[in-house]
């Protein structure tokens, strides 16, 4: 893994200034893909493109966030000290959001385009989900379960069932949901010899009203 520049931001809110950490290049070992569509590369981590600034607490796109400057770091050791401000250094990282922040912004200037809601409600999903990939429970209240719920059921109105990729996205909402005719339903539309052993397995979880994340198995 080889880094790229940090990049140094100013809160469109308060102006705190926030730095995003970047890659040159990432390494594809080590990766896991999981049923809800999230991929996690061990060597390449994914860095926040939505953020919160800890002193106003507003919520922000960060491509929305003026950029004032980037500075490099060295192969080994800090960054150049000569090149770089002091309070761009001591400026905050972008942090992953809650899945109770990313509730927070849905209806609100944030989401206003159907592309920015996608990518929202399918980051919420996964955050739930990552419960489980962290080998905890997926729900803490009863609270939880209406929101991860409320969240798949608006979610699947946004998503076109005639794209391959979508279909499977549906399929799996459905699922998680414990929707399991639904499921099988939207699969066995699915006529493509290509991704076949990928639709066996979601197949299989239907059968044995599996409603949990499930890893899989590439090669």
């Amino acid at each position: 893994m080889i880094p790229g520049p940090i990049y140094i931001h100013q809160c469109p809110h308060c102006i705190k200034l926030i730095s995003r950490y970047s890659l040159l290049s990432g390494n594809s070992n080590g990766v896991k893909v999981y049923s809800d569509g999230k991929t996690i590369k061990a060597i390449a981590p994914e860095f926040p493109i939505i953020t919160k600034s800890t002193n106003c607490k507003n919520i922000f796109w960060i491509k929305d966030a003026k950029q004032i400057g980037s500075y490099e770091l060295r192969l080994f050791g800090d960054s150049d000290e000569e090149n770089t401000k002091k309070e761009w250094k001591e400026a905050e990282s972008a942090s992953k959001l809650s899945v109770y922040d990313l509730i927070s912004v849905l209806g609100t200037e944030i989401t206003k385009t159907k592309d920015l809601e996608i990518y929202i409600r399918e980051r919420i999903w996964w955050g739930f989900n990552d419960r489980v990939r962290d080998n905890k429970i997926l729900f803490t209240s009863e609270k939880d379960k209406m929101l991860y719920t409320e969240n798949i059921k608006n979610y699947i109105p946004l998503l076109d069932s005639n794209n391959i990729n979508d279909l499977f996205t549906i399929a799996e909402l459905y699922r998680n949901i414990g929707n399991f005719e639904k499921c099988k339903e939207l699969l066995n539309e699915i006529k493509d010899d290509e991704v076949n052993w990928i639709k066996d397995y979601f197949l299989e979880k239907c059968e044995l009203e599996g409603s949990t994340i499930f890893e899989i198995t590439t090669s």
